[in-house]
């Protein structure tokens, strides 16, 4: 298992949480409940890590109205750019991210691994907002088990970071660590299906609350 794990600058996640306002946790009126927004974004975490555009584009706010020909093609070549940039940058120890939020689902490993709750619902019928509290586990993970040579990434301090951790490199490494962060999932809500299958409320972006990180010291031996 592949804990390919990131966050976003801070500097991103500042506009995303001026742009909001105080988020309250309660549900807005007349939106719809956590856990069917909850349902809507696993499905956009799932549909990404696949990298099945036309499923993701059933719930997804940015994508194009035609779900073939150049429009559709430009939009799943921009999100193929982001994914593989997020590929080229974790090794080198920092990442950033994009203003949807594609690469935060890649590297937070949202809907393949991490555990993750619905906290709360904000915002309107036709904005509505999901807080979500994310558990990242890294001292659980057996890296003992993994083959010498296998390269397990991990989201440290201060965000932005990350800690590639390549398995029999290394006897021993103490490392700060990510442990539990909040996360905002922006909704949108059309006015109608575009084709069948769209859901009337598609995930518009991600953003992180970086005062909600909370991080840990932990130590692995390797033999």
């Amino acid at each position: 298992m592949n804990g390919e794990r990131v966050l976003e600058s801070p500097s991103l996640v500042a506009k995303a949480v001026l742009a909001l306002g105080i988020v309250l946790l309660i549900p807005g009126c007349g939106s719809p409940g956590a856990d069917t927004l909850n349902r809507i974004a696993g499905r956009w975490f799932s549909a990404l890590h696949a990298r099945d555009y036309q499923k993701l584009a059933l719930v997804d706010a940015t994508a194009p109205p035609e779900r073939d020909g150049e429009a559709f093609a430009a939009w799943v070549r921009g999100i193929e750019e982001i994914l593989q940039r997020y590929e080229r940058e974790r090794d080198g120890g920092t990442f950033h991210i994009d203003e949807v939020g594609y690469a935060l689902v890649r590297a937070a490993m949202l809907g393949k691994g991490t555990f993750y709750e619905a906290v709360g619902v904000s915002g309107s019928a036709e904005t509505p907002v999901l807080h979500l509290r994310l558990t990242f586990g890294y001292s659980e993970i057996p890296l003992h088990t993994f083959p010498r040579g296998t390269t397990v990434y991990m989201l440290g301090n201060p965000l932005g970071v990350i800690h590639p951790i390549t398995i029999g490199r290394d006897s021993r490494r103490g490392l700060e660590v990510l442990d539990h962060i909040e996360l905002l999932v922006l909704f949108a809500h059309g006015e109608e299906n575009t084709v069948e299958g769209d859901l009337p409320y598609k995930v518009e972006r991600i953003a992180w609350l970086p005062d909600s990180a909370v991080y840990h010291e932990v130590t692995w031996e390797f033999d």
